[in-house]
């Protein structure tokens, strides 16, 4: 079993709110019912098919080119951004995530965020994927450290340090991965399913850009468990709303 190398101040912080924001277009598929009724997606990516997703130029704010490349495809990634002391998405945050990603379109503001807590997310996995032929290790990612592929012995040990390092100009993402380190090689790019959303989410912020006419379109398609997890209230957004004119 590797190590988990989390600093004390990491280990204690199993309470640490995250985030992981969602465009528009994806956000139907984690927060609106259909034929899974209240269930929501959940999905695990391949540090290569992040590598693949920026090489393309087809999402640079998820991949990094250059992350995980002594690897060989052996790991299944989940990735969520700090929140800074809040258990919450601050709309000044968010805009300054969004802003500092540029080109990159992290965080957008007309999307939606999910917001839950280290040790939510951990727990989750933990009892969703009871796997044992697979390492589960979650931290925060590493934007000063290079990789150095020479200094141990044990492969795993390495995959596990490459797992967890990204360049520095990705930095402002400020990131929490969880991931799962396969003993060998995926050929799996991408794993999802279908879970509880009351298992892994703690609250369902939409975008401060986003115009009323998105919001209408997703808290009408909105009921039962996802209704609770609005923040603010399901019941505010929709009087604001009704306030706009937009219905």
């Amino acid at each position: 079993m590797v190590k988990n190398p989390r600093s004390i101040e990491e280990k204690n912080a199993k309470d640490m709110y995250i985030a992981n924001f969602v465009p528009f277009k994806y956000a139907k598929s984690i927060i609106v019912p259909s034929e899974y009724e209240t269930k929501s997606t959940f999905a695990l990516r391949s540090l290569r098919s992040c590598q693949y997703l920026e090489e393309t130029k087809r999402d640079t704010a998820i991949g990094d080119a250059e992350e995980g490349e002594l690897l060989g495809n052996p790991v299944m990634v989940s990735c969520w951004t700090k929140i800074k002391n809040n258990d919450h998405v601050t709309e000044e945050d968010w805009m300054e995530l969004h802003e500092k990603g540029g080109k990159d379109k992290f965080a957008q503001t007309d999307g939606i965020v999910i917001v839950s807590t280290v040790a939510k997310i951990r727990k989750f996995l933990s009892e969703t994927f009871p796997i044992p032929s697979l390492e589960k290790i979650d931290e925060p990612v590493d934007y000063d450290k290079p990789i150095d592929e020479h200094k141990d012995d044990d492969y795993i040990s390495r995959v596990v340090r490459a797992t967890f390092a990204k360049r520095n100009r990705y930095s402002y993402q400020r990131e929490y991965r969880f991931a799962f380190v396969l003993r060998v090689g995926c050929p799996l790019e991408k794993i999802t399913y279908y879970v509880k959303p009351e298992d892994y989410i703690d609250k369902i912020q939409f975008g401060p850009k986003m115009i009323p006419q998105k919001r209408e379109e997703l808290l009408f398609c909105v009921y039962g468990v996802f209704r609770n997890m609005i923040y603010p209230s399901f019941e505010e957004k929709w009087q604001k709303i009704r306030n706009s004119g937009a219905c």
